[in-house]
């Protein structure tokens, strides 16, 4: 389940701070992403990083000038707490995130391609 914008935001803003960034974030636009995002994963959990990877790299300005470095931390944030791990490497989001941007690459292109390299994190090993 994708969380409500202000929860978003005040992740957005931690991860900024944490790492002395500065950026102006677009609350109106990130909402709309959030729910744009919620429309395309249609109740699939299992969607929903692709479809916040592919809402929120559309509306990029929302993150200025930081989206190259948000959308992918949102992103493995968000499939983190699903319990799944994003094996991807981040010049390749940053390839997708262009062709988002450029409207080369559709949702469901997107979709399968995450779905690829989502993978269940595993309990931690066992001590002998």
């Amino acid at each position: 389940m994708l969380p409500p914008a202000s929860s978003f935001i005040r992740g957005i803003e931690f991860y900024l701070r944490r790492h002395r960034i500065e950026a102006r974030l677009d609350a109106t636009s990130i909402a709309d992403a959030l729910a744009q995002a919620e429309r395309l994963a249609a109740g699939n959990e299992r969607d929903e990083p692709a479809a916040l990877f592919f809402s929120c790299a559309e509306r990029s300005q929302a993150f200025f000038p930081e989206a190259s470095n948000v959308v992918p931390h949102v992103v493995r944030a968000h499939a983190g707490a699903l319990g799944l791990d994003l094996r991807a490497a981040d010049v390749a989001l940053d390839i997708h995130h262009a062709r988002v941007l450029r409207g080369e690459m559709s949702f469901d292109e997107l979709r399968d391609w995450f779905a690829a390299r989502l993978v269940p994190i595993g309990p931690p090993p066992r001590a002998p």
